[in-house]
């Protein structure tokens, strides 16, 4: 079981990192730590739009029209 939870987690992380990767944000998402104390959840995380030459380069490899991408 234990093995099993170990490969569970890395499955998680693996695509929890791909989401993020693809949709242009750096990952791990930065945590605000006086937000965190405060118990604002998981509003306590920010998200961070990776370099504007990251995004172009991934972009360039899914062939996505920068026109296309909406940031937020």
């Amino acid at each position: 079981m234990h093995s099993f939870l170990e490969f569970y987690v890395t499955l998680l992380q693996f695509v929890n990192y791909k989401i993020f990767v693809d949709a242009g944000f750096v990952y791990p998402p930065k945590m605000d730590l006086s937000k965190d104390a405060e118990g604002a959840g998981l509003s306590a995380y920010s998200l961070t739009v990776a370099d504007s030459e990251n995004l172009t380069e991934i972009l360039e490899e899914k062939k996505v029209k920068p026109s296309k991408v909406r940031l937020l």
